[in-house]
């Protein structure tokens, strides 16, 4: 187990002039929420060590077992000429590597302030400190995604990293609920840190509503207007997007009780503008906004498709189908058998033959007839692939700005209760041992049987 300091050891980083020690029980004003919050939140990373593993972890940080975190607030710089007080200080020690950051936090309404960060990131630099991280009640796709942009060339040897409240409230809800926490005095910590977090009064919020431009959009593309990529309104939308489909993935991870992450290649995750590139052209070109979402030992990852030319919301999974079953009838069986306690309403299957081609029908009419997903098909061959999705519409919920999120949500939690924990994707069955009979029937013809032996060095 991990031994952290006592606070009577801990002296003050090089450099640091002034900095109260991060506390469990701090003495603040009552008008100072994000202090308090911050304060107890940095004193539970110092002394819960499987907490801090998990949220350096979510900024790619691995540190060994014997490494020491120690966390200051209200610190003060020796090299700092403007008068700089970032709101905390996280430091790491482990061997010879040390690691440090400051943490800028804000609660309730207030927002992260593009000035502010980029005074920090200079502050960092200029001390060798290695990253500045943001908390507030704005989501981030993952933190290397922060929801502010400043300037590039200040975040090129200094991370720029953002966590939701929300979601580190949940990540101590998750240790607890998998029992991840050892040590009896830990657990105490972290379920009073859950206990502070989740009280509305400390001013932790969730994502709840898309911004009033969301109207506006809808009502572009019911008109047929073009969607330009430079509107604000665009850029609003698709910045509410990213909010929403994180917290999402936290709402999941609650309901479900397993991390669930956000699904996205690999140029998308290292560099957060060609995400927010694609989802643009997606948006403007498609009219949709997507997500998928990777969820631990599930069968496929969870798709989540908002087509705003139809008003309709969808999430589903797609399944290969058994290559050891032939006919496109033993194949969709093999599905259904999945599925057979599923209430059908709103469930629709698709078949994909490949090369583009489709059908699709509602589960409950295939449950009857597999004829209404086959038998209109103007080509022969069996499904390589089945997508079963959850579909749901109605203009009215779709354009309002709360319920459209409210909708998106119950969807997702919905479709994985009813179809995705049922789902299992299917696997080459293990190779059998030969029996003599089919050995006999795989044997060399007699007649070639004394080359063989001569071939092999035997006498015939």
């Amino acid at each position: 187990m991990t031994r952290l300091s006592k606070k009577s050891d801990l002296s003050l980083p090089e450099g640091v002039v002034q900095g109260e020690p991060a506390r469990l029980f701090p003495i603040l004003s009552e008008s100072s929420k994000e202090g308090r919050a911050l304060s107890i939140l940095l004193a539970c990373v110092e002394r819960i060590p499987e907490f801090a593993n998990e949220l350096f972890a979510s900024l790619g940080l691995k540190f060994g077992r014997r490494r020491q975190v120690e966390a200051y607030t209200e610190v003060v710089f020796k090299n700092d000429g403007q008068g700089l007080r970032p709101d905390g200080l996280l430091t790491v020690r482990s061997g010879k590597t040390h690691w440090s950051a400051l943490v800028e936090a804000k609660i309730g309404s207030k927002a992260l302030e593009k000035e502010q960060l980029e005074s920090y990131l200079r502050l960092a630099k200029d001390n060798g400190i290695d990253a500045v991280i943001t908390i507030s009640n704005a989501f981030a796709v993952i933190p290397e995604h922060h929801p502010v942009k400043v300037s590039k060339q200040l975040v090129r040897k200094t991370l720029l990293l953002h966590w939701s409240w929300v979601s580190l409230l949940t990540q101590a809800k998750l240790l607890l609920e998998i029992e991840g926490i050892d040590d009896v005095d830990h657990q105490d910590l972290a379920q009073e840190l859950d206990r502070f977090l989740s009280h509305k009064s400390t001013g932790i919020k969730r994502f709840d509503q898309m911004p009033p431009t969301w109207r506006e959009i809808n009502g572009q593309v019911a008109a047929g207007a073009p969607l330009r990529p430079s509107s604000p309104s665009v850029k609003d939308v698709v910045g509410a997007w990213r909010q929403e489909i994180r917290d999402l993935a936290l709402q999941l991870t609650n309901a479900i009780g397993v991390p669930v992450k956000i699904h996205m290649p690999r140029a998308a995750k290292l560099d957060p503008s060609v995400w927010e590139r694609q989802t643009t052209e997606r948006l403007c070109g498609k009219h949709e906004l997507t997500a998928d979402y990777q969820i631990p030992n599930a069968a496929a990852p969870m798709s989540l498709i908002v087509d705003l030319k139809s008003n309709m919301i969808s999430s589903g999974m797609t399944l290969k189908a058994p290559e050891d079953r032939k006919t496109s009838q033993a194949r969709l069986n093999w599905l259904l058998r999945q599925v057979r306690k599923t209430e059908a309403t709103d469930l629709h299957v698709r078949a994909d033959y490949g090369h583009g081609r489709v059908t699709q029908a509602p589960l409950e009419d295939i449950r009857e007839d597999a004829d209404a997903l086959f038998g209109n098909a103007p080509f022969d061959g069996s499904p390589k692939a089945f997508t079963i999705t959850l579909t749901k519409g109605g203009t009215k919920r779709f354009n309002g700005a709360k319920t459209f999120v409210e909708d998106i949500e119950a969807l997702a939690t919905d479709f994985y209760e009813r179809v995705g924990q049922r789902l299992a994707a299917w696997r080459p069955p293990a190779p059998t041992v030969r029996t003599e009979r089919s050995l006999e029937q795989v044997s060399p013809n007699p007649v070639d049987e004394p080359q063989v032996e001569a071939n092999t060095g035997q006498a015939s």
